[in-house]
């Protein structure tokens, strides 16, 4: 019930922001609009964690949903701290934003997309069950590469009446567990 709280006083926060936005002029109105849509997506993954016994795409996109909200709320606040402080204008282009090099950029994009990557595979691993199956790392006591099965990262998990201790059988989170602890080896 905490979390329904917290994350109640969040929702009414963002409501708060977004009205604010729209009422004053100059600020950035997109974000705190795609915030409150997250925020009520996310109020019904929440329901849907519940009512559809730990379903684990659900439970993850939930989880996945959050680190989204956090995003954008920190983008939303480094936004509003440029706009505030204009003062900062060296190393700026003609629009006023940072100039970034294309390496940069390009490295910024592929550790924003690793770190996505490992957040939902830590997600699914954890949604699954999948996180004790392998006891000795970094590689796991049973043969994975030979008992690697791609279809335990199928979003529509087997049907069951309850999702809580996974469904999936012992081939199935072996090769989840493994991926989420080589993938960032690749």
């Amino acid at each position: 019930m905490i979390h329904r709280y917290v994350a109640g006083t969040l929702g009414l926060v963002i409501a708060a922001i977004a009205v604010l936005a729209w009422r004053v002029p100059g600020r950035y109105r997109l974000l705190p609009t795609l915030l409150v849509g997250v925020v009520c997506f996310q109020a019904a993954l929440g329901m849907w964690t519940v009512t559809m016994n730990l379903m684990p795409v659900v439970v993850m996109g939930h989880l996945l949903g959050g680190f989204t909200t956090v995003t954008l709320l920190f983008l939303l606040a480094l936004m509003e701290r440029r706009r505030i402080d204009s003062t900062i204008q060296q190393d700026c282009d003609a629009a006023g934003r940072p100039a970034i090099g294309g390496k940069l950029k390009a490295l910024s994009l592929a550790a924003l997309l690793a770190v996505v990557m490992q957040i939902a595979l830590g997600g699914w691993t954890s949604a699954n069950y999948a996180a004790l199956v392998c006891t000795q790392l970094p590689v796991c006591e049973v043969d994975w590469v030979e008992k690697y099965d791609p279809d335990a990262f199928h979003p529509v998990s087997p049907e069951n009446h309850t999702y809580q201790y996974g469904v999936l059988g012992f081939d199935q989170r072996v090769t989840i567990h493994a991926t989420h602890a080589w993938v960032p080896c690749w």
